[in-house]
């Protein structure tokens, strides 16, 4: 088919040369047959080249695929000779095994106690601050405890050892230094004290342990009361007998003493009611205290027959009767029970509000169980905290104002009965004379 194309395109071409011309050169004719000619043998070569490629190229892929097949029979027979080598190794070391234990009679339990005891002691090891301190001796245990085989005497010295350093680290008081992860993420070496194998303090600040041999320090410290006792105790020189801090938790008590609110945070739990409490309250015990001042110095100088209150007093009042007398002594009551009303109101205002946020507490608890349930008391803590909280300080602010106006309450009955006594006693000198 591209012959017959090749000769139409070149009859074409005659053709049309033949109509601009009337005669063609012969040697234009022979040159493009020759061209024709070469163009067809070249591509008989090139299809021929192709083919021997592709043929080589197949050979070549059977043969590699006959290899595959070979090695595969080859691995298959591998594997199967070493299945069969492992079934006989298994059995053999069951063999050896049950013959080991029969020989080794009594003393299996003995190791095994041995193991065991290295076991244990690996935990506490790790559990502590030991650890930290005598690295060593903490890798030397964990080895004993993975040991399957019979131990050497060098191994059964290195457990006695361990186990007095660990008697001794019950009731001892050590300083060393050790890599610290500080608060602010970062890695410094540092002076610890440990106190036995339960606490470790730096600065007086408490150190956890991180696992791994890592240390740490508390992100939330305790109240200051423990970190002010363990100050103390790391200032307190070294021949003198000094009160610490241990936490037979190893720590765990500790992070539960941080974790526990202040009082900002109990505060906060008590939500609007509480902030209301503590606002009215504390209005109310500085207007007391305020009063108080006022009622002690004219206490003082009512005794003392001096002062503004005892100057205002009637010098002779007339002796008509008590109407006339108690008329003359009303100023001065109303001038010493000033503010006391106020007092009294809101001494039985708090526990009201603390009431107040005590229901109200209980509704949040109660919508919380209707949409949640009571499965998670997570959920509910936020009204149950309100509820208490609020309940607390509203007995804490009603209790001192209480006091403190039954207080000034005294205080201005006691005024007023002095100035009476000295009223009455003018009143009586006057009607004698």
């Amino acid at each position: 088919m591209p012959r017959v194309s090749v000769w139409l395109l070149a009859c074409g071409l005659f053709c049309a040369g033949g109509a601009a011309h009337a005669v063609e050169p012969a040697d234009n004719l022979r040159d493009l047959m020759q061209r024709l000619e070469a163009e067809r043998r070249a591509q008989a070569e090139a299809e021929a080249g192709e083919e021997e490629t592709l043929r080589a190229a197949r050979d070549k892929a059977a043969e590699r695929a006959r290899d595959a097949a070979a090695k595969l029979r080859a691995a298959e027979a591998e594997a199967a000779r070493l299945e069969q080598r492992f079934r006989d190794n298994e059995q053999k070391l069951v063999a050896l095994e049950a013959l080991w234990q029969e020989r080794l009679g009594a003393y299996g339990e003995l190791f095994g106690l041995m193991r065991l005891r290295a076991q244990d002691m690996s935990a506490r090891w790790e559990a502590s601050f030991l650890a930290v301190q005598y690295p060593a001796q903490a890798a030397q245990l964990a080895a004993l405890a993975e040991q399957r085989g019979l131990p050497t005497e060098q191994d059964l010295d290195a457990l006695w050892q361990a186990m007095q350093q660990e008697i001794k680290a019950q009731s001892e008081v050590a300083r060393f230094a050790a890599p610290l992860r500080l608060a602010d993420g970062a890695q410094k070496e540092m002076p610890l004290v440990r106190l036995g194998p339960f606490t470790l303090l730096q600065e007086g600040e408490f150190v956890r342990a991180l696992g791994a041999g890592r240390l740490g320090v508390l992100a939330r410290q305790p109240a200051w009361r423990f970190r002010a006792a363990a100050d103390d105790f790391l200032r307190a020189p070294a021949d003198v007998w000094a009160a610490g801090v241990i936490d037979p938790s190893r720590g765990a008590l500790l992070q539960a003493f941080g974790r526990a609110p202040d009082w900002r945070a109990r505060l906060r739990q008590g939500g609007p009611v509480g902030y209301v409490i503590v606002l009215l309250g504390g209005f109310g015990i500085g207007f007391a205290l305020w009063r108080l001042a006022q009622l002690y110095r004219q206490r003082r100088e009512v005794r003392a027959q001096k002062g503004a209150l005892w100057e205002r007093l009637p010098a002779a009042p007339s002796a008509q009767g008590q109407a006339q007398l108690d008329a003359t002594l009303t100023p001065f009551w109303a001038q010493l029970e000033r503010g006391l009303p106020l007092l009294r109101l809101l001494a039985g205002i708090a526990p009201l509000l603390g009431l107040l946020g005590t229901v109200t507490g209980l509704i949040v608890t109660f919508q919380a169980m209707s949409l949640f349930g009571s499965g998670d008391v997570r959920l509910m803590a936020g009204g149950i905290s309100q509820a208490l909280v609020t309940t607390v300080l509203g007995l804490s602010m009603a209790i001192p104002l209480l006091l403190l106006h039954n207080l000034a309450q005294a205080w201005a009955q006691d005024i007023m009965q002095r100035l009476e006594e000295h009223a009455l006693k003018q009143a009586g000198e006057t009607g004698r004379g």
